[in-house]
């Protein structure tokens, strides 16, 4: 279960914010100190090294780094995050045999080597972007992309590469955060001497929306409410992205009262059918333009209530002159 492991970033003994170069360090000092062929029926140092491999697995992959620092282990746990979870998101453990060959070439000597050169290797990565809108994030979509993919020539004498339009069809999931990537395999590169393509990575961003703002699973919007409505309370309609919904507000309603609608917020990546709250801030619109019998309204309104009329428009005493106090003065 995620709640038994360590943090990845403390398995390797590094911050947060450590870099590539730090992290593969880090893993290589673990990895010598407790690899198996190191400390031979030794279960405790067999255990910290298969730690340290899960951990370095996840951190030297940008896009599984990416998904542990926002999700954690539940990122990678069964039916999470997985890789038929959402068509195309790659969260799985990764090759280990790249990342041995990487660490180890040097590391025992001949114990474990680098692929030869003239061995297959996978092909490059291409990154792209996709746009959507608010409401597409929220829900999910599908999207086309037009891309310009390398494909092996078949008909050139000795290797190379032609480039081809190809349309790629991309599923967004539902739920899906501006700035997250989905991968799709194997529509990269070509690979290399039998070597499979690299992997296409799309990066998505999400555009902004007029009403909505949204903090990971939650949106928040604000709703206008009539003078009227605030002092006696009834019903108002409230847009969310599920459409407009009736909600009916107490009477004496103040402006920046905030009200929570459950499970209208945007929909978990790791289940669709877990939903965050959409959180609305009440603003009483005060109105700026009265005719005079509106006026008059309110005249007795606020009489009826403070005993006074606040008007003001009242006739103000006149303000007496300098000579005029003088006078006063002396007639006193």
């Amino acid at each position: 279960m995620a709640e038994n492991k360590r943090d990845y970033y403390e398995v390797l003994g590094v911050d947060r914010g450590a870099d590539e170069a730090t992290i593969k360090k880090a893993y290589r000092q673990l990895a010598k100190k407790y690899h198996p062929d190191m400390n031979p029926g030794d279960k405790e140092a067999e255990k910290k090294f298969k730690e340290a491999s899960e951990a370095y697995a996840v951190l030297s992959d940008a896009e599984k780094r990416r998904q542990y620092d926002q999700f954690g282990h539940a990122a990678f746990e069964q039916g999470g995050g997985g890789a038929g979870g959402f068509g195309g998101f790659d969260f799985n453990g990764g090759d280990m045999g790249d990342i041995f060959g990487d660490i180890f070439g040097d590391l025992f000597g001949g114990g474990r080597s680098r692929r030869a050169n003239n061995g297959p290797m996978k092909g490059a990565n291409v990154r792209t972007a996709v746009r959507i809108t608010f409401e597409e994030a929220v829900f999910g979509c599908e999207k086309q992309l037009d891309l310009n993919l390398k494909d092996e020539c078949t008909t050139c004498h000795g290797s190379g590469y032609i480039t081809n339009r190809k349309k790629i069809a991309v599923t967004i999931p539902a739920g899906i955060d501006n700035g997250q990537s989905i991968r799709i395999r194997e529509k990269g590169e070509p690979g290399v001497n039998g070597g499979p393509r690299g992997d296409l990575l799309v990066e998505v961003q999400v555009e902004r929306h007029p009403i909505f703002q949204r903090q990971d699973m939650n949106i928040y919007s604000t709703a206008p409410v009539t003078f009227a409505q605030a002092a006696l309370g009834g019903q108002i309609h409230i847009t969310t992205v599920d459409g407009d919904m009736a909600y009916d507000i107490k009477p004496g309603t103040q402006t920046d009262t905030k009200i929570r609608l459950k499970g209208k917020g945007v929909p978990s990546l790791r289940n669709k059918n877990i939903r965050g709250d959409h959180y609305v801030t009440l603003v009483v619109q005060v109105p700026t333009k009265l005719n005079e019998e509106a006026k008059e309204y309110l005249r007795k309104y606020d009489e009826a209530v403070n005993g006074k009329i606040n008007d003001s428009k009242q006739e103000k005493p006149k303000k007496k002159s300098f000579m005029e106090k003088i006078k006063e003065t002396f007639e006193d």
